[in-house]
């Protein structure tokens, strides 16, 4: 309730910066989309409902996409199954709250970091980083899904089969545009967090 009255004050015209944070230092950028939504929609329960249905909707074919990518369509089809019926992830996305969107962006990051490390394509680390900056600017808990990439990466690296120089060399560079895009993202709000350590 709080986020979407400084999603209205946004749309009245206060000037609430999109690169600090706000409600308990959560980061503005959900309100700046619920905003989005009370402009097209108006102020209404449709625009608070609509910003947890479509960050929601939209995680179930990209999950889809990324267990397709990792284990074949089956697996895809099963993973996006059991999310769509998932009692969290119902209930979260009719009440209006940021916690459905940071799964949207980690499932897509994810996807591409894998494809970018399979195929090699400097696009897919490149968007994989963006997605990844941006999806501290939603909730707090978009750190958690930060962790679980370094997390990942590192796990990558050290499993790889000619071990961490072999993989370093498969993919170095594309983990430095993964790790430069995703630096470029998060430093402004980084840059608030730094000035205002509270």
């Amino acid at each position: 309730l709080f986020r979407s009255l400084d999603a209205v004050k946004i749309v009245e015209g206060e000037n609430i910066s999109f690169f600090h944070t706000g409600w308990f230092g959560t980061p503005n950028g959900y309100i700046y989309f619920m905003a989005g939504l009370i402009r097209l929609f108006g102020t209404t329960v449709l625009s608070l409902k609509v910003a947890s249905l479509l960050p929601a909707f939209l995680t179930l074919p990209a999950l889809y996409a990324l267990g397709r990518l990792l284990f074949g369509p089956t697996a895809g089809l099963a993973a996006m199954f059991l999310l769509a019926v998932s009692r969290w992830h119902l209930t979260m996305s009719r009440w209006g709250w940021a916690e459905v969107a940071p799964p949207l962006f980690q499932v897509l990051a994810t996807y591409l970091l894998l494809r970018g490390l399979k195929e090699r394509r400097a696009r897919d680390f490149v968007v994989g980083g963006l997605l990844t900056g941006w999806m501290l600017y939603i909730y707090l808990s978009s750190r958690l899904a930060l962790a679980t990439l370094v997390l990942f990466i590192a796990y990558w690296l050290f499993t790889y089969g000619g071990g961490p120089v072999a993989a370093i060399r498969r993919a170095g560079s594309g983990l430095a545009l993964f790790f430069a895009a995703f630096a470029i993202a998060f430093a402004p709000l980084a840059t608030t967090y730094v000035q205002n350590p509270s």
